[in-house]
C-alpha cells in the first residue's frame, strides 16, 4: 500500500500524538462503563490541542477505535478526528473489524494503512486481534510483514505498534490476552535481530505502561475512555483519568514520551461494574 503521509524533514523532531481505545459507540445516547465515549475522546482531543505541545505531525490510535464494529460507529469516529486536520492512523483491536476498517476509515484523512515514513523513523503497524476473540496473536503473515519492512527499510529508526501487550503489565486478568509466550518470543527474536527498533507501544490494557527490554522501549498508554486498575488480579475499573502519550522522535534515534490526562475522572464513571 503505498503510504500517505510525506517522509518529514531528516533534520528535525516529530511529534505523534498516541490515543487508543477509543470504544466509540454509534449510539449518541448509549453509554459504556458509565461514559459517553465520545465525550471523554472529544476531552482529550481538545485538551490536547491547548497543550504546549501542539501540533503533532500525526495521531497515532492503536485499536478498539469502536465498541460496535459499524459503519456508524466508524462514521462517527471519523468525524469526531475530522476537526483535527491531522493525518490520523489507526490499527484494529478486538472490538473492531479490519476489513470494514479498510472501507470506512481510509477516507477524510483517516487511514488503516501498515506503514508511516517519519523522518529519519517509520511506523509499521500491525494487527493482533483475532476474529471473534478478546486475545491477542500475531499471524506468521503479519511477522512476515514485519521482516519485510524492518529489511527494506534498515537504515530508518523504527516504532513498532499493536493493539494487544506483546509482553505481561502484571495484571492476571488482562495478561490472559497478552501475545502468547511463543508468540511473543517469535517477535522479540525479530525484533531483537534488528537494532534499528527501538521501541514497542500498544494499547489495550487501559493503563500507563513503561519499562526496557535491553535497550528496546516498552510503551502502553492510558485509554481516552475508563481505565483499568494496574497490578489487579480480577477485572476492575481504575478511578484514573483518560490520558493520551505524547512521543518525540529526534533524528538521531533516540526518543522522549511523556503521558497526560483530563484533569479529573469523569464523574458518570462505573467503577462497579463486573466486567464487558
Amino acid at each position: 500500500m503505498v503510504c500517505r503521509t510525506e517522509a518529514a524533514s531528516a533534520t528535525r523532531v516529530i511529534k505523534v500524538l498516541h490515543i487508543t481505545d477509543p470504544h466509540l459507540l454509534a449510539d449518541p445516547e448509549q453509554r459504556f462503563m458509565g461514559l459517553d465515549t465520545a465525550e471523554t475522546l472529544q476531552q482529550v482531543l481538545a485538551l490536547a490541542q491547548q497543550s504546549g505541545d501542539w501540533p503533532a505531525d500525526f495521531v497515532l490510535i492503536t485499536g478498539d477505535c469502536v465498541q460496535q464494529a459499524t459503519q456508524e460507529s466508524y462514521a462517527r469516529f471519523r468525524s469526531l478526528l475530522a476537526p483535527l486536520q491531522l493525518p490520523c492512523y489507526c490499527l484494529p483491536g478486538n472490538h473492531d473489524e479490519p476489513a470494514l476498517m479498510k472501507t470506512e476509515l481510509n477516507r477524510d484523512a483517516v487511514y488503516y494503512q501498515r506503514q508511516i515514513p517519519a523522518g529519519n523513523w517509520q511506523i509499521i503497524l500491525l494487527d493482533s486481534s483475532i476474529p471473534g476473540n478478546a486475545a491477542g496473536h500475531l499471524k506468521d503473515s503479519e511477522l512476515a510483514l514485519l521482516a519485510s519492512k524492518l529489511a527494506r527499510e534498515s537504515d530508518k529508526f523504527t516504532v513498532v505498534v499493536m493493539h494487544h501487550q506483546p509482553v505481561p503489565v502484571y495484571s492476571e486478568w488482562l495478561d490472559t490476552m497478552a501475545l502468547a509466550p511463543d508468540n511473543r518470543e517469535n517477535l522479540l527474536q525479530l525484533l531483537g535481530k534488528n537494532a534499528q527498533v527501538r521501541l514497542l507501544l500498544w494499547g489495550h490494557v487501559h493503563q500507563e505502561f513503561d519499562g526496557y527490554l535491553g535497550s528496546l522501549r516498552l510503551l502502553a498508554t492510558p485509554s481516552t475512555c475508563f481505565q483499568f486498575t494496574p497490578k489487579s488480579e480480577e477485572f476492575s475499573i481504575d478511578r484514573s483519568a483518560p490520558g493520551w502519550r505524547w512521543l518525540y522522535l529526534h533524528p538521531d534515534g533516540t526518543l522522549d514520551t511523556h503521558v497526560a490526562r483530563l484533569p479529573q475522572v469523569p464523574a458518570s464513571l462505573d467503577v462497579d461494574a463486573g466486567g464487558y
